[in-house]
């Protein structure tokens, strides 16, 4: 067999386009961060979320190494995390909330706080801590949910065996259709 020609791309270089960073377009932000969440909503099943004025601040004090790519994941995750109407600084990822700390002058000065208050891990210890009990059996009802109530596929996610499943459907009180 012949080998072919090597293909030319020269017409990729006659029009080039250039999109500045996330950071240098910070007006950008909080239409992304809806577009996002309303997207991310609609993937997870979720009724429509706002972000609270801390939460667009701390989106906004950011500069995202990652670009948009790292503001959508970051979006996915407080979604997916939510438990509430609106999405808060506790629905972030921890990972985005330690990189973040390191802008906390930029976060006092959005907010009009001191510095030291503008720690957004602080704002964390003010929210109510859930059981571990209580972590289960949401995670135990998000399983059947994915899996449509199939309680075998449910069990296969949560990495348990079905009789395990079971048991702990007993232990919660979880009948049928329950949530």
């Amino acid at each position: 067999m012949a080998a072919s020609a090597p293909t030319s791309y020269y017409r990729l270089a006659v029009f080039s386009v250039f999109v500045p960073p996330l950071r240098d377009r910070s007006g950008d932000i909080a239409l992304l961060a809806e577009h996002f969440v309303k997207r991310f909503c609609q993937r997870e099943e979720k009724k429509a979320r706002k972000l609270d004025a801390k939460a667009l601040q701390l989106l906004h004090a950011y500069d995202y190494p990652g670009n948009v790519r790292e503001l959508e994941n970051v979006l996915s995750y407080a979604v997916v995390s939510s438990r509430g109407e609106l999405l808060t600084i506790a629905d972030m990822p921890p990972s985005f909330l330690r990189s973040v700390s390191r802008y906390r002058d930029r976060i006092a000065a959005a907010s009009g706080e001191a510095p030291a208050a503008a720690d957004p891990t602080a704002l964390l210890s003010n929210q109510p801590i859930e059981t571990l009990a209580e972590m289960e059996r949401k995670h135990i009802l998000r399983a059947l949910s994915a899996a449509d109530g199939n309680k075998s596929a449910a069990a296969s996610t949560l990495g348990i065996s079905r009789m395990t499943l079971y048991r702990k459907l007993t232990e919660y009180n979880l009948a049928e259709g329950e949530e």
